[in-house]
């Protein structure tokens, strides 16, 4: 973001693996002129100012200076904290912009911010800040959820843009059912291959090994459903209606590993209304799938 030819300057308040990627991305790109983090502690603080190449230390919120943006990066709970701190400080002021980056909460937790003049808005990027080292070099193409005023999203539009970031708008009142749904697509696609490697384990098949057996698989799986929809991509068992092979499958789950069983029971009830959907399976085969699973 561009002010009379000069980038806008930036603070940031809990500069973790998300703020570290995203602040390092704007210095590297000289989008904004970072002035100062902070963090909890002073150890975090300078680990994050050393990643990102620029900064300087805030002890406190008292020692904060004035700055043209600020984002807030900070875990969900500790946000109404960090805003009510600086609305108590005073040190935002009338025509700064002020965002966080959470996906559950809505700019709306910025109020007390706005009722100091400021600009308000929230951009949730849809992407895994694991090691930002890494996230650095595939943050481009992530795609981010953006809501609040509309003057702070055309100031903060092109700054994700020239990072590679595409923003959608959404609603804040639908923001609990946005950030769910990224959830279960990516955090418990996590846990179901998990409990797949699980699975392989008690077959004796090692991790290392299942995990090159899955790699492939699971590629094309997700790039099927992605491609077309999830009741075409269907395959397996249930999508040709073997009854057989689906109460044997969980009887062995059922004896060796219960826990695995009630994940086969709860996706498998799911894959059914998938198969219903294809029509590639009669409503008799459904119908005996259901009982199984439900056994």
């Amino acid at each position: 973001m561009i002010t009379q030819n000069r980038p806008a300057s930036l603070n940031i308040i809990g500069c973790g693996r998300l703020g570290k990627t995203l602040t390092r991305l704007w210095h590297d790109n000289n989008l904004f002129c970072i002035r100062q983090i902070l963090n909890q502690s002073q150890t975090s603080t300078t680990e994050a100012i050393t990643f990102v190449g620029a900064g300087s230390v805030a002890q406190s919120y008292s020692a904060l200076s004035t700055a043209d943006v600020w984002l807030i990066a900070a875990d969900d709970q500790a946000i109404p904290t960090i805003v009510q701190n600086l609305a108590n400080t005073a040190v935002v002021k009338n025509g700064d912009l002020v965002f966080h980056c959470s996906g559950i909460l809505g700019s709306e937790v910025l109020t007390p911010l706005k009722e100091k003049g400021a600009l308000i808005a929230s951009i949730h990027p849809i992407h895994g800040f694991a090691n930002p080292a890494t996230s650095i070099n595939n943050f481009a193409g992530s795609f981010c959820a953006a809501e609040g005023d509309a003057g702070a999203l055309a100031k903060l539009a092109p700054v994700f843009e020239q990072i590679g970031a595409q923003l959608i708008t959404i609603n804040s009142a639908d923001k609990l059912l946005y950030h769910a749904s990224s959830v279960i697509g990516c955090n418990y696609l996590i846990g179901l291959l998990d409990a797949s490697q699980q699975c392989f384990e008690l077959s004796g098949i090692d991790r290392q090994q299942s995990a090159e057996l899955l790699r492939p698989i699971v590629h094309a799986i997700v790039d099927s459903v992605l491609d077309s929809s999830p009741s075409e991509a269907l395959v397996g068992p249930i999508a040709r209606g073997d009854v057989e092979t689906v109460s044997k499958q969980l009887s062995a789950l059922e004896e060796q590993a219960p826990d695995l069983a009630a994940i086969y029971r709860l996706m498998g009830e799911r894959n059914v209304k998938l198969a219903d959907l294809a029509s590639n399976v009669e409503k008799d085969k459904l119908a005996k799938l259901l009982a199984v699973l439900s056994r």
